[in-house]
């Protein structure tokens, strides 16, 4: 089903082997079922401001895929996927098959229930999109090297933000060096807010990154989880070897024959990602910038019950400020009732341990 008038709803409709695509924007596709599908259920590409909410959304290959807005000229494309129950996506094709992809700029992911799947749940790129209060579990069970949200090789992306969400019981059928995590920030994807969220029963590594920048990692909690954090650093490669994200990041820079003309991207991140050359006049992707993790923060994080010391790793040559973080072992001091996975957190036993930790509201982290 192809989409191309604005304006439009799909109410309580029950979609069997098929598929919805638009490229308008103002649609709304609410209290919608779309199963038994070997193609993408809602593909929106190109469409602003169109909202996907209420759908249960089950056997499918990929669930939902959002490609709209553009991050060059900070277009934000303001599409909202809220209050789905999205499970058994990667029908066909078991790895890279999500039940959320993002694109472009401005999307927001809410108040989701993501569940059962072998690979990960939600794949992101782009400039200011905000994955919050959503339930994601049981993902990643076949397969290694992958977390439940992951993002890579976007040195370009920026501002986004991962917060208020309960990811839990993350494990794989797989035995691997490399397991699974809740979050996977790989190869230098950079600057991404991760906050207020709860990960609980995860048999890896809770937040992953490789070689990135900027990450703020404040004010989570972890919980049985085989270790809280873990951002490695590269040691200087070759310009060679990161050329693609180089031009990645040379494709954002607007320019004129007669001189250089900023477009709004280049003009907001100019000083994270480019310096002009020798002569002052030709502005160039500053690739000294791009190889270890610089400006990192941990802070003001609780972990509960960890079973790798230390319960945090950064790599040696990154950048980070840890402080303010607290490892304990008796979750019922901070917990309403942790034996039952009710993590309704005891704000002032958390405070007494970090004076700095703001609350987290564990009743939000769920369909609406």
């Amino acid at each position: 089903m192809l989409i191309t008038n604005s304006q439009m709803r799909f109410l309580q409709l029950i979609l069997i082997s098929g598929a919805i695509k638009s490229s308008s924007r103002n649609v709304i596709i609410k209290n919608c079922e779309i199963s038994n599908t070997a193609q993408t259920a809602i593909y929106i590409l190109g469409g602003r401001y169109n909202v996907v909410g209420n759908c249960n959304i089950h056997d499918v290959n990929n669930a939902i895929i959002v490609n709209a807005g553009d991050a060059k000229s900070l277009y934000t494309g303001g599409n909202i996927i809220r209050n789905n129950r999205i499970s058994k996506f990667a029908r066909l094709d078991k790895t890279y098959t999500y039940a959320v992809s993002l694109y472009g700029m401005g999307h927001t992911v809410e108040h989701n229930k993501i569940y059962d799947s072998e690979h990960a749940a939600i794949y992101f790129q782009g400039v200011e999109n905000e994955i919050k209060n959503n339930d994601i579990s049981n993902v990643c069970k076949e397969t290694e090297d992958a977390g439940a949200i992951y993002a890579g090789r976007k040195w370009t992306s920026r501002d986004n933000k991962i917060t208020g969400n309960y990811i839990h019981d993350i494990s794989s059928n797989i035995e691997t060096p490399s397991p699974v995590g809740a979050i996977f920030l790989d190869d230098h994807f950079a600057d991404v807010q991760i906050d207020g969220n709860i990960f609980a029963n995860i048999n890896g590594t809770a937040i992953r990154g490789n070689a990135g920048r900027e990450h703020n990692i404040a004010n989570n909690i972890f919980v049985n989880c085989v270790q809280s954090a873990w951002i490695t650093s590269y040691p200087t490669p070759s310009v060679e070897k990161y050329a693609t994200q180089i031009a990645d990041a040379q494709n954002f820079i607007y320019k004129n024959t007669e001189e250089v003309s900023r477009g709004k991207y280049q003009e907001k991140y100019f000083d994270e990602l480019y310096k002009y050359d020798e002569d002052g006049t030709t502005v160039i992707v500053n690739t000294d910038e791009l190889i270890y993790g610089k400006g990192l923060i941990y802070k003001n994080n609780l972990t509960v019950n960890g079973k790798d010391n230390p319960e945090y790793k950064f790599g040696d040559l990154c950048e980070v400020t840890i402080e303010g973080n607290k490892y304990a072992n008796n979750a019922s001091t901070y917990f309403v009732n942790p034996a039952s996975k009710d993590y309704t957190i005891k704000l002032s036993a958390i405070q007494s341990a970090i004076p700095g930790f703001t609350a987290i509201d564990f009743s939000a982290m769920k369909i609406d």
